[in-house]
């Protein structure tokens, strides 16, 4: 891995990746739990070498892990109570229809 670019944060790896991996994550396996370091851009050449290109991730994606792990802004704050709706139950006829929380 290598960082390069304005203000070193494009990050160029090293790894073999093929078209199609762009919005991949890419993990650092050191310690005992995976973390995405990156997220691969676009594949190309550096320095003559086949490569591909990510991207630091801001500070902000921490603070994304942590409202998963306990659960903030993941689920609904109230409940909500499905209902069977049937076609042409509706007050107003034809139509596509839509279940609201």
């Amino acid at each position: 891995m290598q960082r390069s670019g304005p203000a070193r944060r494009l990050i160029v790896f090293s790894c073999d990746v093929t078209f199609g991996s762009s919005g991949a994550p890419v993990f650092d396996m050191s310690g005992n739990r995976a973390r995405i370091v990156s997220i691969i851009s676009s594949v190309g050449r550096y320095n003559g070498q086949k490569v591909s290109f990510g991207m630091e991730l801001p500070a902000l994606v921490s603070d994304l892990y942590t409202a998963f792990r306990t659960g903030q802004g993941v689920l609904p704050v109230k409940s909500i109570t499905p209902r069977r709706l049937q076609v042409g139950s509706g007050t107003r006829g034809g139509g596509a229809k839509f279940v609201r929380p």
